[in-house]
């Protein structure tokens, strides 16, 4: 069983809708929470344009309060008390998905440490519960469709006062996918939209109940960037430069986010809020791929199955071992690539002032090559009673790549009184006999003379360099073996580089390796070039690489 949710609700006392006028409850909690996601991109050799990717309507209402503590205390037996669980088996699950996790938990015990009955609403009525009256809309109605996680369970066990209690959990989403932003837009609209629940009653009584009627009140969102009767509105990234449907970030500098459309007509200053974060892509070559989700468990994930298991077992290099040299966790890599040195907890930048424009991000906060999305999420928190609420979420994205810019780079390099001549491509400004672009090309550190490339001549200019030259005469070689020659290439550098290795026998004619010569074998990464003779040449041989910006 995969324990995943802890049932805390809101505490409250008050009335609610015409159906449950002067009633009191101590736990109850209504909401909205639609959302939309939108994807800001340029395409190749396309123009900027901002996506919907997928929406939904949904409302859940909750009526009951429970508390399950330490969460891995639950078992199929009872259990007194211990160490690990100190409160014991409290609670007995009886009917219902008590976890909501999708698996019914009925005959499991728990260790239960607080719980309120439900006080209004009937558990396990879902064909009750429905949508009587929207603004206009295209939103049918009546609209019903509820699932139902309520449970029923018996606590506290280790006391005389074993008691029944209900907990009613009524969830409604209405999806949209990327192909149905018109749908949403025309069906989701503010206004005060009208339920009716199913009314807990008394099971010995036979006074038919009215049903408890609630209101909630859904509030203007924000819209994703684009021309409506002539006029482009909306919410948008600024100051974009784009590389492959990217948008390009230098971790050297301080890069400022801007954006607009999160007005005073969209947003409530003192209740809304806003989060900022870079989330890992799905495919990281694909700026139109599905964010990766944190999943709220730490840099760690705990994964009981490989407890003890051998490292080849695991998926490579997301192994850790703890204390006692046992493989338990898993590093979780649904951990965002911003912010990530603040701990492992902050999984997001929470913006006080909801209304602001921009943000900007700190230096070296990812590694260049990188790729993600930034994630900007607004959040609506807008209360109809103390007790019902919009809780509607809009996130709009942008892609990202961290390249690596030789402006920056030399600049980072050098001290800061240099000059721009001294900063500049052609210029040594070390004195070692390579040029400032050729050691930002090739990793040797442009302010040491004892730092740089081992060059095969003397090429100091913008358009091409050679460096490196490695040699073997094969005389201790097998048959089966061959030449190797292996570079490190920068990843997403600006300007744009196209790297190659060059072979020759004799150190004076010199032909560029091609991947489709039968006599050599390469590959190639984004951040590695690596050629290998099949075979020994006879003579042995000699390689050089060469960079030059595309």
């Amino acid at each position: 069983m995969n324990i995943t949710k802890t049932l805390t609700l809101s505490v409250a006392a008050c009335a609610i809708g015409s159906g449950v006028a002067n009633a009191q409850f101590s736990s109850f909690d209504f909401s909205s929470s639609s959302f939309g996601n939108y994807r800001q991109i340029r395409p190749t050799g396309g123009s900027e344009e901002t996506y919907f990717e997928a929406g939904a309507f949904s409302i859940d209402v909750r009526d009951g309060n429970a508390v399950y503590t330490p969460p891995g205390c639950f078992s199929f037996t009872f259990f007194n008390p211990s160490i690990p669980c100190p409160l014991g088996a409290t609670g007995y699950v009886v009917f219902g998905d008590f976890t909501g996790d999708g698996i019914n938990d009925s005959g499991v015990y728990f260790s239960i440490s607080q719980i309120t009955s439900a006080a209004i609403l009937q558990p396990f009525a879902p064909s009750d519960a429905k949508l009587i009256s929207a603004p206009p809309s295209l939103l049918p109605r009546p609209l019903s469709g509820f699932v139902d996680d309520s449970s029923t369970l018996y606590y506290n066990l280790f006391s005389s006062l074993i008691q029944k209690y209900d907990i009613t959990i009524l969830e409604l989403d209405r999806v949209y996918n990327s192909a149905e932003r018109n749908t949403f837009d025309r069906e989701i609209v503010p206004g005060t939209y009208r339920f009716n629940f199913k009314k807990l009653v008394n099971p010995y009584s036979t006074v038919v109940s009215p049903p408890v009627a609630l209101e909630l009140n859904l509030f203007p969102a924000l819209d994703g960037f684009r021309k409506i009767n002539n006029v482009k509105q909306g919410f948008r990234f600024k100051n974009v430069i784009y590389q492959d449907g990217f948008a390009l970030l230098d971790p050297l500098e301080l890069n400022t986010l801007e954006w607009e459309g999160n007005t005073i007509s969209f947003i409530a200053p003192a209740a809304d809020l806003l989060y900022l974060s870079i989330k890992p892509l799905d495919d990281p070559d694909d700026p139109t791929s599905d964010a990766v989700t944190y999943n709220g468990l730490g840099q760690f994930e705990l994964n009981p199955l490989y407890d003890g298991a051998p490292s080849g077992l695991f998926p490579g290099p997301f192994t850790a071992v703890d204390a006692d040299g046992d493989y338990e966790y898993i590093i979780n890599s649904t951990l965002p690539l911003f912010p990530t040195f603040a701990g492992p907890n902050v999984t997001r930048v929470y913006l006080p002032i909801p209304l602001v424009q921009e943000y900007i991000l700190p230096p070296n906060f990812i590694a260049p090559g990188q790729t993600g999305v930034i994630d900007l999420e607004f959040i609506l928190n807008r209360p109809t009673t103390a007790v019902i609420a919009d809780r509607s979420t809009r996130r709009f994205r942008l892609p990202v790549r961290i390249v690596t810019i030789f402006r920056t780079a030399i600049a980072a390099r050098l001290p800061a009184t240099a000059t721009a001549l001294q900063k500049s491509e052609n210029y040594d400004y070390d004195g070692d006999g390579s040029s400032n672009f050729a050691e930002w090309a090739f990793g040797s550190d442009p302010a040491n003379a004892s730092s740089s490339p081992s060059f095969s001549s003397a090429v100091t200019k913008v358009e091409a360099f050679e460096v490196g030259i490695s040699t073997r005469d094969g005389s201790d070689a097998t048959p089966e073996s061959g030449l190797r020659y292996e570079i490190a290439k920068l990843v997403n550098p600006v300007p744009a580089l196209t790297y190659s290795i060059e072979f020759s026998s004799d150190m004076k004619t010199w032909e560029t390796v091609s991947k489709t010569d039968p006599r050599f074998k390469v590959i190639e990464s984004p951040s590695k070039l690596c050629v290998t003779t099949v075979g020994n040449p006879e003579g042995g041989g000699f390689f050089r690489s060469k960079v030059v910006p595309k």
